[in-house]
């Protein structure tokens, strides 16, 4: 019997950016997968945000991180669209590169899924050892709108 097609998710991740041109990155715990390795905070959508995909986004980063971030305006995506072999399921993964408006910069994490967050300058982010989806966003960042007017404001 083949197994059973999962339904398939939305995955929001957002590369907010600080003052200083740092961008907000997370520690995934041990017990998860890909333990120990750095990437933008975000996750799965619950399926009454897919019309407010970015109201989902500043939720996730709050319950991971606890830092409150709203994107302004001068957004921009880059998607990745994985399907699982074992069950079919299609994860669309979008991150999201844009003013952000930080209200609450302090931590507070959700230890079950992060154990650390920082806010690092985005070519120092290269040297983590990132989650590979993380890797291919922040190097188009980096080829493209590195030094661009993409900054934060308040």
């Amino acid at each position: 019997m083949a197994p059973q097609k999962l339904p398939d998710m939305i995955v929001m991740r957002g590369m907010v950016l600080n003052d200083h041109g740092e961008m907000l990155v997370a520690q995934r715990a041990q017990s998860c997968s890909n333990g120990s390795q750095w990437e933008f905070p975000g996750g799965k959508l619950d399926a009454h945000e897919a019309a407010t995909p970015l109201s989902g986004l500043q939720r996730e980063i709050f319950e991971e991180t606890g830092v409150r971030a709203e994107f302004l305006g001068d957004l921009i995506a880059h998607t990745d669209v994985t399907q699982f072999p074992d069950n079919g399921r299609i994860r669309r993964t979008a991150f999201v590169i844009g003013h952000t408006a930080i209200y609450q910069a302090s931590f507070k994490l959700q230890t079950a899924e992060v154990m650390k967050a920082a806010w690092v300058p985005p070519k120092e982010i290269a040297r983590l050892k990132l989650v590979s989806i993380s890797r291919a966003a922040l190097e188009v960042y980096l080829a493209h709108y590195q030094g661009s007017a993409i900054r934060s404001r308040r």
